[in-house]
């Protein structure tokens, strides 16, 4: 049998994989369909490959995914502040008023969508895991005294790079470091765009009153 990689466990597994892993789960009724396109998901080989297989060999690599019934013990009671992606390290704010008012909008608008039953909603938080989190995950940048790197300070939310960097999430960040932020949206995602919808209308209304002083202030100087 030709050699084929599996992940050993939720550290190699990444979001968009996760996403899709959710997917065949929801939809796909037949036991042995699901089983072939999920072992196509985890190593990248075509269902077909997995269907010219003996049957103890298949057995074998399913065996081996077992772990995938395992992703509620990645909950955890707290989120770690900091996570590293491909070497590059992002601070995770879930801070509704530490937000500026064009990531609120952004999260409002990705999180539109987010209706249903439970399952339908956890089902669309994956979908688009990776976009919250290229919102509330800055990248941060190295603290260097006289050209020594002494830790790492956080950046600014660049809309410009937000789809890079989201791109980066959705297939290099592990679910074993994403878990514990899908649970936070699983579970108070109404009630914090509840608080997300009311900052974010004060924070657009302030912005509106600054508008319309300076626009005044510009008027009378001419």
């Amino acid at each position: 049998m030709e050699e084929t990689r599996l992940p050993q466990g939720w550290d190699e597994v990444y979001i968009g994989q996760y996403a899709d892993l959710s997917l065949i789960q929801a939809s796909v009724p037949d036991i042995i369909d699901r089983t072939l396109q999920r072992l196509s998901v985890l190593t990248g080989q075509s269902p077909e490959f997995f269907e010219k297989m003996k049957l103890e060999d298949l057995m074998k690599l399913v065996r081996k995914t077992a772990f995938l019934d395992t992703i509620a013990e990645l909950e955890s009671d707290s989120i770690e502040p900091t996570v590293n992606v491909d070497g590059q390290v992002f601070e995770v704010c879930l801070q509704a008023q530490k937000l500026s008012a064009g990531q609120l909008m952004t999260i409002k608008h990705f999180m539109r969508d987010i209706e249903g039953d439970e399952t339908e909603r956890t089902q669309r938080v994956f979908e688009v895991l990776h976009h919250l989190l290229a919102v509330v995950c800055m990248p941060c940048k190295r603290r260097r005294i006289l050209g020594i790197p002494l830790g790492w300070k956080r950046g600014e939310y660049d809309g410009e790079r937000h789809a890079e960097i989201a791109e980066l999430f959705k297939h290099r960040m592990s679910m074993a470091q994403a878990y514990p932020i899908v649970v936070f949206f699983w579970k108070v995602s109404r009630s914090w765009m509840d608080s997300i919808l009311d900052y974010g209308e004060r924070k657009m209304k302030e912005m509106e009153t600054m508008m319309e002083k300076e626009l005044e202030r510009i008027t009378a100087s001419n």
